[in-house]
């Protein structure tokens, strides 16, 4: 399934909360399906894991990132972040936040095909 195969991400939807929120709540989907696919456990995620709030409550809707989740018994965070300044194309790569392992995939617009075989690498790997 590739719920994201059809959605417009560009600097158009940056800062309009009604078609950020659509995208975010989008990529969330496309995870829980494939951790569905998968026979992954939702349970084990804390999503979203990085805070996305201002002080004041406001979304942050910058699309970095626009998703994250951690995974509790393997100690490991997913990350995703949308980036159009300067950039082109996708990157993935593998950090530590707190000493916890991280692998945070970076997509532009035209790259959002990269996205879902991302998350299912990630879930498949932490079975």
């Amino acid at each position: 399934m590739n719920i994201l195969k059809n959605i417009d991400i560009s600097n158009l939807w940056l800062g309009d909360f009604n078609k950020y929120t659509y995208i975010e709540n989008a990529i969330e989907r496309a995870f829980i399906n494939i951790l569905d696919e998968e026979d992954g456990k939702k349970d084990d995620w804390v999503i979203p894991f990085f805070n996305t709030l201002w002080g004041n409550g406001e979304k942050m809707m910058d699309a970095n990132p626009i998703f994250s989740a951690r995974n509790i018994p393997k100690n490991y965070i997913v990350r995703l972040v949308v980036y159009e300044e300067n950039s082109v194309g996708y990157s993935s790569y593998e950090s530590d936040f707190d000493n916890i392992p991280m692998n945070t995939l970076w997509v532009t617009s035209e790259y959002t095909n990269k996205i879902e075989p991302f998350f299912r690498d990630i879930i498949k790997k932490l079975k």
